[in-house]
This record gives structure tokens, C-alpha cells and sequence, in this order.
């Protein structure tokens, strides 16, 4: 399997980091329900114990699968987290012996300009031009970047860039950005 595009526009915060989290947190309630990926995963890790058990652990995953296991079911013997920021500590937890993270936005813990993964890498103002031919891209702009910026990408890498409302005033440098556009690609 090779690493998968992913992208999303957030929304505006002077520090990307702060849109970032906000950005997560919507992901998350539009695209996961908690008790139900929590069930699922204990469900099917039970199983692979079960199944490794009987024929054996060939390829010495059986103590994996027993990890895995043991904090599935601690996890599902007490309260789910209800902060945002926790229950994706928790999803990242969960999705950790994978070794391909969760594939999606929440595998992002940070942004800042170096961007080593799993944090996203601001773009500097230079890049932002030579990827949307402005300095200043609209939405539209940003989402037509997406192939560009792809090419560049390395598994489990991602970027982010502020987009505006119009780009047509370029003389308001002042003019406060809509919102902070990421790309990313899934480790795996």
C-alpha cells in the first residue's frame, strides 16, 4: 500500500497550530464515532489473538497482538475521553502498533516551519507563490495546489499555507487570511 493524499481547509487562527487543532477536532466529530471505532478494534484484536493462538505465531506477532489487546481492554472497561484533544491521543494510541498511523489529519501532533513528521511544515511565502502563483491564494487556489504540492510530499508529510477571501487586493498586506489550507500524506 502506498501513502495516501489527503487535504483540508481550516479555519482562521494566527497561529496554524491553533487551526490545526480546531481543524482536528471537526474531523473528528464529522468522521469518527468513538465507542463504536473502540468496539470494532477490540472486536477484531481479539480475534487476531485468537487466530495467532491456534496457528501459531509464525512471525512473532502474538506479544503485539496481546498489547494491543490489553489496552483495548482497558480502554473499553472505563469512560471514553470527551476533550477533543484526548480522544485523538487515544485514536493515535490505538492505531500505534500499525506502524502507519491513523492515515488521516489526526495523525498531525504540531506545526512549525521545519515540519519534521508527524508535524506540518508552514510553507514560507516563496513556496506559497511557486505552488498557487500568488502570495496570496484564494480557496480555489489552494485546492488547485493540491497536485503540485503532492509531488513533493514524502510519506507522512504535510504542509499548511493561509488562503483569503480574494487575492485581488494585494496592496492590504494587513488583511487577515480566511483560513489555513493542509496537505498531507498518510505514512502508509
Amino acid at each position: 500500500m502506498g501513502a495516501q493524499l489527503w487535504f483540508h481547509p481550516a479555519p482562521w487562527r494566527p497561529d496554524p497550530a491553533e487551526a490545526l487543532r480546531a481543524l482536528q477536532a471537526q474531523f473528528l466529530a464529522e468522521t469518527y464515532d468513538l465507542p463504536a471505532f473502540v468496539k470494532e478494534r477490540l472486536a477484531s484484536t481479539r480475534q487476531a489473538v485468537r487466530i495467532t493462538e491456534a496457528d501459531g505465531d509464525e512471525y512473532g506477532i502474538l506479544d503485539i497482538y496481546r498489547e494491543s489487546l490489553a489496552l483495548l481492554e482497558d480502554v473499553a472497561s472505563r469512560p471514553l475521553p470527551e476533550e477533543p484533544s484526548q480522544q485523538i491521543q487515544l485514536i493515535r494510541a490505538i492505531c500505534a502498533d500499525s506502524g502507519e498511523g491513523i492515515g488521516n489529519v489526526l495523525d498531525v501532533t504540531g506545526v512549525s516551519d521545519q515540519g519534521e513528521p508527524p508535524e506540518a511544515r508552514r510553507l514560507a511565502i516563496e513556496e506559497v507563490r511557486r505552488f498557487c502563483a500568488t502570495d496570496r491564494p484564494v480557496l480555489a487556489q489552494a485546492e488547485a495546489a493540491v497536485g503540485g504540492i503532492n509531488e513533493m510530499l514524502g510519506r507522512g508529510e504535510c504542509i499548511c499555507f493561509p488562503f483569503h477571501v480574494s487575492n485581488d487586493d494585494v496592496s492590504n498586506d494587513d488583511a487577515t487570511p480566511s483560513g489555513w489550507y493542509f496537505v498531507g500524506n498518510t505514512i502508509d
